[in-house]
């Protein structure tokens, strides 16, 4: 109504300014409107500087969604937590802590190991202080919790008033969000594996996943999903199989013969499964 605003809006409209000025610095934000905010409050794009340091070069694309108070982050079951399993875009959850002027930013991709298991049940997304309370997500009764770890950037207006320290915080999470449209994208072709580091430290690069902590996550699997693990099986057989050609007539990898035989009595028994291009993949390289 005129001359008046919601109680909470104040605080929680300056802290989307401030992570809009944090993010900002290392992504191009595109805020959500109010009146269509239906849960990312910023459209986000990494950006770093291109090899002629005159251009911004684009990178991944992600969303955030800005929290002014600390805490757990709840999505009650139906549309909401169905849209939060439903995401297309990688989704961090950065918690503004006002009194430090710290923006806190959380990956969201354990939530998926929840949802793939369970279903997008009520879904209570979880920051964490510490790494030991990092881990799967559990079920009790009808709701998913689901702990996120420490954050994967703590900053604040000091951290990112310099161009090439913000060069630095796109470096930190970039890998973060490469994570999470891996799991989308895998989930969408009908391949349901998630997998996360186990370990890491607040504001310094992800681990190397072969060196040190293994990573976790799991395979979920279900029988309606059959014909699309036969699809995706035989897409990779094929595309494996095409790619040792290229070598193998550069005079390369003509000891992997063992492993093509196998592919081939593989293709063999499949061939009436093929989708048409893969059998057209398959088959032409037989006439060429």
């Amino acid at each position: 109504m005129p001359g008046s605003r919601p109680t909470g809006f104040l605080f929680g409209a300056s802290a989307e300014r401030l992570a809009e000025f944090v993010v900002g610095t290392f992504a191009f934000t595109t805020p959500v409107p109010y009146p269509v905010d239906i849960g990312h409050d910023f459209h986000c794009v990494l950006h770093r500087p291109a090899a002629n340091r005159r251009t911004l070069r684009s990178g991944p694309a992600f969303s955030v969604q800005v929290k002014s108070t600390p805490g757990p982050v709840t999505y009650e079951a139906g549309d909401a937590a169905e849209w939060l399993s439903d995401q297309e875009s990688p989704l961090f959850l950065c918690i503004v802590d006002r009194p430090n002027l710290a923006c806190a930013i959380y990956p969201t991709w354990n939530m998926h190991n929840a949802h793939l298991l369970h279903g997008p049940l009520r879904t209570v997304l979880e920051p964490n202080a510490t790494i030991e309370e990092f881990g799967l997500p559990t079920r009790i009764d009808d709701t998913l919790h689901v702990p996120l770890g420490p954050p994967v950037l703590r900053l604040t207006p000091e951290d990112v008033v310099d161009s090439s320290r913000a060069i630095g915080w796109a470096n930190i999470l970039e890998p973060w969000i490469l994570i999470d449209r891996e799991i989308i994208v895998n989930r969408r072709a009908g391949m349901f594996w998630v997998t996360g580091p186990s370990r890491w430290t607040t504001n310094e690069l992800l681990p190397d996943p072969d060196a040190g902590h293994p990573w976790i996550g799991g395979f979920y699997r279900n029988e309606q999903n059959l014909h699309r693990c036969i699809g995706n099986l035989l897409r990779s057989a094929v595309a494996l199989r095409r790619v040792i050609d290229l070598y193998q007539a550069r005079g390369q990898l003509l000891d992997r013969q063992p492993q093509t035989d196998a592919l081939d009595r593989v293709l063999e028994v499949f061939d009436d499964d093929l989708d048409p291009l893969a059998w057209h993949v398959l088959h032409r390289r037989e006439i060429e």
